[in-house]
């Protein structure tokens, strides 16, 4: 468990210039999957930070955490010691800061009073330090890719995305204090540059907290499943293979929802044939999007020489998607889908521009093997399914399953 720290006297912290610390806000560890699956294909920094909102960086050196901490600490008791609640974040919108060489775009609160109010917890931050430069507003915001061009539509298409992201609402009852790890990578003589927890100072009893050995944020660069190291400890990405469940349309909520393993749902029969199709819809590239082909797209899928058990839906867009499963029929026809409408407000965005998208009349469990990696923005998302349909007896049920791999190529990928 973390271990609290005696208060210090305070100290003045003239110079915030050290890029090995930070002190920052980082959403709970529930957040973290929806905004890495983004992160991981367009943020440069994913293999080094969390999903998080600077409030003081450049901070200060390492070596001085500990004072810089206690001082922070020692000034919040005493200036806040009137307020009750701690600042709220709501990352309802988008915005974009234009560099000489790229582009930033990030999530940030459309809201001037929560604005304010952690705007002025920086400003009792810096106050507690002693700092003697102004202490001017910052753009609170949470980074989630770069591009190269913002006048291009991939720029665009990656804004969208960003926008599409559910909307995401957290008091920040806890700061982290953040220190650089370098050292060897194991097998090779690559370096690891990331940050690790150093500790935490709890705004609502106004505290501190230091990791003895802290773990980093993430065990490798995926990330697919969530634990804690101890209770109230660092959030930890590990890699696994877990199965993800698909989507079901729920007809008293008039929305998609994630379907339950455990909710009843009318069972097919074990089929004497199943009939598996794969479609091309052939994205669109330019922002926006015409959507001019998409009745006709539907149209085709329909169409009773064309209808499946399970259709394999290649270059899937997020706008495309939505139109899809907005369609009774479609509903109705395939009850089961693998990523549900992007513009649904608790759902996310597709991942890439390009994605694999799985509709099925059974249903199924599936893995992503999407490579997440900010080096290669063209691999697309490649989707293994498990369907199953069941047989019912007298005495027993019958299970069968099936197992498939949906692949698409193109000249665009490059090997590993």
């Amino acid at each position: 468990m973390a271990e609290p720290i005696e208060e210090q006297p305070e100290t003045s912290f003239s110079a915030l210039n050290s890029y090995d610390t930070a002190l920052c806000w980082i959403p709970d560890a529930e957040y973290w999957p929806c905004l890495d699956r983004l992160r991981s294909l367009y943020d440069k920094a994913y293999e080094k930070w969390p999903p998080h909102v600077n409030l003081v960086y450049p901070f200060v050196a390492p070596e001085s955490l500990e004072r810089a901490a206690e001082a922070i600490v020692s000034g919040l008791q005493s200036q806040r010691s009137g307020q009750a609640d701690t600042p709220r974040i709501h990352l309802n919108s988008t915005g974009v800061f234009t560099h000489r060489k790229d582009n930033t775009i990030y999530l940030c609160d459309d809201d001037a009073q929560r604005r304010d109010a952690v705007s002025q917890l920086r400003k009792d931050i810096l106050r507690s330090l002693s700092h003697k430069s102004p202490l001017e507003d910052v753009q609170m915001h949470m980074t989630i890719g770069q591009s190269q061009d913002h006048k291009s539509d991939s720029h665009h298409f990656l804004v969208q995305k960003a926008g599409l992201l559910p909307k995401l609402q957290c008091g920040m009852n806890k700061l982290h204090i953040l220190i650089r790890e370098k050292s060897l990578a194991r097998g090779n003589t690559k370096t690891i540059n990331r940050m690790i927890p150093w500790g935490i100072i709890d705004l609502t009893s106004v505290s501190l907290s230091v990791y003895p050995n802290p773990p980093p944020f993430y065990c490798q660069m995926m990330a697919t499943e969530l634990s804690e190291v101890e209770e109230g400890s660092v959030p930890l990405i590990e890699v696994g293979s877990l199965s993800q469940l698909p989507y079901r349309f729920d007809p008293a909520k008039q929305c998609w929802v994630s379907y339950e393993a455990d909710v009843p749902y009318k069972t097919h029969e074990v089929p004497t044939s199943l009939t598996v199709a794969s479609y091309n819809v052939l994205a669109e590239f330019k922002f926006p999007v015409s959507g001019q082909r998409f009745p006709i797209l539907v149209d085709n899928v329909l169409d009773k020489a064309a209808r499946s058990d399970i259709l394999v839906l290649q270059e899937a867009a997020d706008d495309f998607l939505t139109h899809l499963l907005g369609n009774a029929s479609i509903r109705a026809q395939y009850p089961f889908v693998s990523h549900g409408p992007p513009h649904q407000d608790d759902l996310e965005p597709l991942p890439s521009h390009l994605n694999t998208v799985i509709l099925s009349r059974f249903r199924f469990t599936w893995k992503s093997s999407t490579p997440t990696t900010t080096q290669d923005l063209n691999r697309r998302s490649v989707p293994r399914l498990r369907c199953e349909g069941h047989q019912h007896g007298e005495c027993h049920t019958q299970q069968l399953s099936m197992s498939a791999r949906a692949c698409y190529g193109s000249s665009y990928l490059r090997p590993d």
